[in-house]
């Protein structure tokens, strides 16, 4: 029997008809080469923005299981701690006390030293460390390769996520370089912390994130009042989610519309990227099952585009040791 993610996004995956490989990774490439994306230099600074005011952009996020919801790394390890009931807010000192529990030791090892907190937390989830970010790539095709990296056995899923960068830029930073923004509650408060999702655009700062083209998405956990409600059923009709439900699908509020399912890739993106005035959603996503049957043959294909393990996963110190032995002929 499917889980709660699986159950939900099954409803509101966008089905890519192809019998080959070849053929649905042409429909991804086909749809994904008309999106806009995050415009940013190769280090992952920005570049000068010709789209016009409040239009969103496109971000990626692959993953190797098609059951597993989106979730930050932090939310799954301390998930347990939050019982059926919690009050949002409670939720959130916890996810705050982790936080600072993983800074301190972080700091206090010397890896992020001379970084804000910040900074901090993109290089330790870079590297495996639990945090509230969520990965993301302005390139479909890492995303894809994720999807398609291990667990050949068992479908894989591509998320595609729009939202206005200028968020970023209007996000405030914190006042003392050692904490979070989100720690002060009253802060927060003033920008819906609890309902808004945020990309985090800092240029790249190691050679993973270069590879990756990697950025972040960031907001409070999910909660279902103030009207951000998401409905079983594909046509919406059945009950709404309660937020243990909400939060096996997704920690961050994401909206998963219930209209695009019957439209192909391309009219999909299209309904999530239209420029919205301010609503109660400010980040809206979609997702493609990736066939088991197909992720060695989609695999190949990217590593023919350039995307391979060590494209992705640069072996930074063996080529250094290859390279000294080149240069000493």
């Amino acid at each position: 029997m499917p889980g709660i993610a699986e159950k939900f996004l099954s409803e509101r995956e966008i089905s890519i008809s192809s019998s080959t490989a070849a053929d649905f990774y042409a429909t991804l490439q086909l749809a994904f080469s008309g999106t806009e994306v995050y415009a940013h230099s190769n280090v992952g600074a920005p570049v000068e923005d010709r789209r016009r005011p409040g239009a969103p952009v496109c971000f990626y996020r692959g993953q190797s299981k098609s059951s597993h919801g989106l979730s930050s790394s932090l939310y799954r390890l301390i998930k347990d701690r939050m019982p059926l009931g919690m009050r949002a807010t409670k939720a959130e000192d916890l996810m705050a006390d982790a936080e600072r529990r993983v800074l301190k030791v972080a700091q206090a090892n010397g890896i992020v030293r001379g970084l804000t907190s910040l900074e901090s937390l993109t290089i330790l989830q870079h590297h495996g460390a639990p945090t509230r970010l969520i990965d993301v790539s302005s390139d479909w095709r890492a995303a894809l390769y994720f999807a398609c990296e291990e667990n050949d056995g068992v479908d894989g899923r591509l998320f595609a996520f729009s939202l206005d960068p200028q968020r970023w830029i209007d996000f405030p930073r914190s006042k003392h370089d050692s904490d979070l923004v989100w720690w002060d509650e009253a802060e927060m408060r003033s920008l819906d912390w609890k309902h808004g999702v945020w990309p985090v655009l800092l240029p790249f700062s190691d050679a993973r994130m270069v590879a990756q083209r990697g950025f972040f998405l960031v907001g409070g956990l999910v909660a279902n009042y103030g009207g951000h409600n998401q409905y079983w059923g594909a046509d919406g009709h059945y009950a709404p989610l309660n937020n243990n439900e909400l939060r096996q699908v997704s920690s961050l509020s994401v909206s998963f519309s219930n209209e695009l399912n019957d439209s192909d890739l391309s009219e999909a993106l299209s309904g999530i990227m239209k420029p919205r005035r301010a609503g109660k959603w400010t980040c809206h996503g979609l997702t493609v099952r990736i066939p088991s049957a197909m992720k060695v043959q989609l695999r190949e294909m990217l590593s023919s585009d350039g995307v391979s393990e060590d494209s992705i996963y640069p072996p930074l110190t063996e080529t250094t040791r290859l390279l000294k032995h080149v240069a000493t002929g």
